[in-house]
């Protein structure tokens, strides 16, 4: 009887079982209610809003960013074609440049050779005679017969004009004052005797080398207007009846005889007044004029040193009378 209640028991608590199992099931498999599936889409559309306009924003950025660099590298290839623009330019610049070196590099040349040319025939003319030169010349031009002068030596410079026409002697006479009138003018401050070539000797005022444009050659062998025979007049072979005391302006002083000439030649073209060179004890001076007056003697001083010789300077000398300027 046990047995039979037991198993009665245990049929009915599987039964039970089975039956708790079928609800569960049949409760799961019931659909879901119509609400709850519009809330679960709505918040999924919310989700996916966000979602989108977060992408949105990205992309935006993205874009400006890409605008960014399109204006940024626009602006680079505008940069660039002008540089280019530029260093074409330069180099066309710097080409015409190097054109223009050239042909300067080319005409100094040319002008150097031209001046060769010119010394060498000026060497020639120096060793023609007058007459040799006559039917020559009648057939140079003016600014020709100029540049054979200015190169020839100054001893024998007066051979050329002396083989000229008088009237055309005279042009090229003028046009040689006129250029060393502009020399004078642009340099009238130059100092141009070296120092080694003057050795000063005056006990109390000594004064050094006189500056003049028209003394220029003593330093640089420039050639002089015209050459002389140099006046030597020594105190000591003054005629004791035809000297006094009196002044002269010292021009120059040294132990070099050809510097002293130079001096005197320069001073001849230069000064309307008798100059002389004066030698004692080896000591060669140029003097200028013959004054009674001291205050006369500096008068003209300051004209010879507006003349080129700024160191000139006022000294008692034997004048001679017959010349004096009073």
């Amino acid at each position: 009887m046990k047995k039979i209640i037991i198993w009665t028991g245990s049929t009915i608590g599987f039964f039970i079982v089975i039956i708790g199992v079928m609800f569960g099931i049949m409760a799961y498999l019931e659909p879901v209610d119509e609400d709850m599936q519009m809330k679960v889409a709505k918040r999924n559309l919310s989700v996916s809003n966000q979602l989108i306009q977060k992408k949105v924003v990205i992309i935006d950025s993205l874009s400006s960013e890409n605008n960014h660099l399109i204006n940024k590298l626009q602006l680079n290839n505008l940069v660039k074609d002008s540089l280019q623009i530029q260093l074409e330019f330069k180099d066309n610049l710097i080409s015409e440049y190097n054109k223009i070196t050239e042909k300067l590099n080319g005409d100094l040349l040319a002008l150097n050779k031209q001046k060769i040319r010119i010394k060498e025939l000026a060497k020639t003319y120096e060793t023609m005679k007058t007459g040799e030169m006559k039917p020559i010349l009648e057939n140079v031009d003016n600014e020709t017969v100029l540049a054979i002068y200015n190169n020839m030596n100054s001893r024998t410079r007066k051979n050329i004009l002396m083989a000229l026409p008088k009237k055309r002697a005279s042009a090229i006479t003028q046009l040689i004052a006129k250029g060393e009138k502009k020399k004078t003018s642009l340099t009238p401050e130059k100092v141009s005797t070296p120092a080694r070539n003057v050795h000063n000797t005056k006990p109390a005022q000594v004064k050094s080398k006189p500056d003049s444009s028209a003394s220029a050659s003593w330093n640089n062998g420039r050639n002089k207007i015209k050459s002389e025979q140099v006046k030597s007049t020594p105190d000591s072979r003054l005629a004791q009846d035809n000297q006094r005391n009196g002044y002269r302006v010292q021009l120059f002083t040294g132990r070099k005889e050809k510097y002293a000439k130079e001096c005197k030649s320069d001073a001849d073209q230069l000064l309307d007044l008798p100059i002389y060179i004066v030698h004692k004890t080896n000591i060669y001076k140029v003097q200028a004029g013959d004054f009674t007056e001291k205050s006369a003697a500096g008068n003209h001083c300051k004209l010879i040193q507006e003349k080129g010789f700024k160191d000139a300077w006022v000294v008692k000398a034997q004048i001679e009378i017959q010349l004096a300027h009073h």
